[in-house]
C-alpha cells in the first residue's frame, strides 16, 4: 500500500523578516504603542488623578484670576487646559511632545522669580510616571490594544502566503 501526501507552506518567514526590519513596521509599532498613551496622559490629568493635590493658595489664584480662567478648578496640572491640549504624538519624530513647561513637573522645584508667587516650593507631579503606575501592566496593554490589533493584522498579512490553485 502506497500513501501519497502533499504538503504546502502557508507562511513566509522571509517576507516577515523583511517587514519587521522595514520602516513601515517601525511606524506601525511606535504608533500602536505611543498614540494610545497620549490619550491616557490627557485623561489622567483631566480626571484630577495627579498627586499631590494643589494647595489653597493655588486654588485662590485660579479663582481670582481675570484672564485665562481656570477650567480645571482644583485639579493639579489642569488649569487652563494648555498643558493637556499640547500633549501630542509626532509620527515623524516618533515621540510624544508637550509644552515646554510640562517637563518642570517631573521634579520638585521652586517657582521662578517672575511667577505669581516667586520662590514657592512646588512638589513633583510627574503625570507620565503616575499614569503608568495607575494603569499597571494590564491597563497599558488594554489602552494599546486597538493600535496593536492594526499591527498584528499587518504582520498576519505579510506572514501569510497565498497558495497557488
Amino acid at each position: 500500500m502506497r500513501i501519497k501526501t502533499k504538503t504546502s507552506i502557508t507562511f513566509d518567514f522571509f517576507k516577515l523578516s523583511n517587514f519587521i526590519n522595514s520602516k513601515k513596521y517601525e511606524d506601525l509599532k511606535t504608533n500602536a504603542l505611543a498614540q494610545p498613551m497620549v490619550e491616557e496622559y490627557k485623561n489622567f490629568i483631566k480626571k484630577g488623578k495627579v498627586s499631590p493635590g494643589i494647595k489653597d493658595s493655588t486654588k485662590n489664584i485660579r479663582k481670582s484670576r481675570k484672564t485665562n480662567p481656570s477650567i480645571g478648578g482644583i485639579k493639579p496640572l489642569y488649569d487652563t487646559g494648555k498643558l493637556v491640549d499640547s500633549i501630542k504624538y509626532n509620527k515623524n519624530k516618533k515621540a510624544i511632545f508637550a509644552v515646554d513647561y510640562a517637563s518642570y513637573h517631573k521634579v520638585k522645584r521652586y517657582t521662578p522669580p517672575g511667577s505669581m508667587i516667586p520662590g514657592k516650593f512646588v512638589p513633583a507631579r510627574d503625570f507620565i510616571d503616575l499614569t503608568h503606575k495607575a494603569l499597571d501592566e494590564k491597563g497599558v496593554e488594554k489602552s494599546q490594544s486597538s493600535g496593536m490589533a492594526k499591527l498584528v493584522g499587518a504582520i498576519r498579512r505579510v506572514f501569510s502566503r497565498r497558495l497557488a490553485k
